[in-house]
């Protein structure tokens, strides 16, 4: 990569905001991400690209933009975006972080807005509008469009959290213990769950849609299906290790989740789908949450009895 990035020159710095970005390398997506920072009313204090990428380019671009914005490149050798999110979490070093993805481009006023939001509530967790980019606005998939404000505290609503649009206080964030970097969290339950524990906690989360982010249209239709059917696996072994503790109530989200897909794909039957319309994500739910389900079970009751055998190691 060899352009010259020229980014405009900021007027005013929020010293105690953190930007990260989780990135596996899709470079020039990650260009227009960050220049959509550089275009910003508000640079942040700081830009952290949590590199999970198997080459230079990243680095590379890191370092292009290190001229007009405070960037830097965190190359992670742990694979999945918990793990990411959970370097970026320690490498950061302000308490109020804001999150997007390589595949977004952020508002001018975003940190503006984002650190407001924050700065309201001391502790919340905090979520924004996601709006599709791009011509094919109906394949653009986690958006969110909804232009009222919501108090999600208290409620049951996990998957209100937009994790390529959020808020959240570091210290807060890590002494939830992060985000869970078990295996198959990796696609979309990370987020989930983590929200999921936030609430259960009694913590603070808000939904402002003052925070806007534009979500990039580039999956083609077969990208498309291969992502929600990690979606809904994902969310099945979500399911799974929540099941395995008792917690009934992911039975029902289990439950209610495949039937909305089992009627997505009884109303597909009776329409024939033409090959413009886009690919409703509901219908990996019937398949693949059952899948992630066991999984999840599976997988909790390996992490259970590896925790026995080192305490009776220990003991003995």
């Amino acid at each position: 990569m060899t352009d010259t990035v020229k980014t405009p020159v900021l007027p005013r710095v929020a010293n105690d905001v953190s930007v990260v970005i989780p990135t596996i390398g899709r470079i020039d997506l990650l260009k227009n991400c960050l220049l959509s920072i550089a275009s910003g009313s508000v640079a942040p204090g700081e830009i952290l690209l949590g590199d999970q990428s198997d080459d230079t380019q990243v680095a590379e671009l890191a370092r292009q933009f290190a001229r007009d914005l405070p960037v830097r490149n965190v190359p992670s050798g742990a694979r999945g975006i918990a793990a990411n999110l959970n370097q970026l979490l320690a490498e950061a070093t302000n308490e109020l972080v804001l999150v997007t993805h390589d595949d977004c481009r952020v508002a001018t006023d975003w940190i503006c807005r984002g650190r407001a939001a924050l700065t309201a509530q001391e502790g919340a967790l905090v979520t924004g509008r996601v709006l599709p980019g791009g011509h094919n606005h109906g394949v653009v998939p986690s958006t969110i469009v909804q232009t009222e404000a919501e108090d999600l505290t208290g409620s049951k609503k996990p998957g209100r959290l937009y994790p390529a649009n959020m808020g959240l206080y570091r210290s807060a964030a890590l002494s939830l213990d992060g985000f869970d970097e078990r295996a198959g969290f990796s696609r979309a339950a990370e987020d989930l769950d983590f929200a999921y524990r936030w609430l259960q906690d009694g913590r603070m989360m808000r939904y402002e849609p003052s925070m806007v982010v534009i979500h990039e249209d580039w999956r083609d239709e077969e990208g498309l299906t291969t992502l929600y059917n990690g979606y809904a696996r994902s969310a099945g072994r979500f399911f799974g290790k929540h099941l395995y503790s008792g917690d009934r109530y992911a039975g029902k989200m289990a439950i209610n989740d495949i039937r909305t897909g089992l009627a997505a794909w009884k109303a597909r039957l009776r329409k024939h789908r033409s090959s413009s319309e886009p690919r409703d994500p509901r219908l990996s739910r019937p398949v693949w949450i059952p899948v992630g389900v066991v999984e999840g079970l599976w997988e909790s009751w390996r992490i259970d009895r590896q925790r026995e055998l080192a305490k009776k190691a220990n003991r003995s």
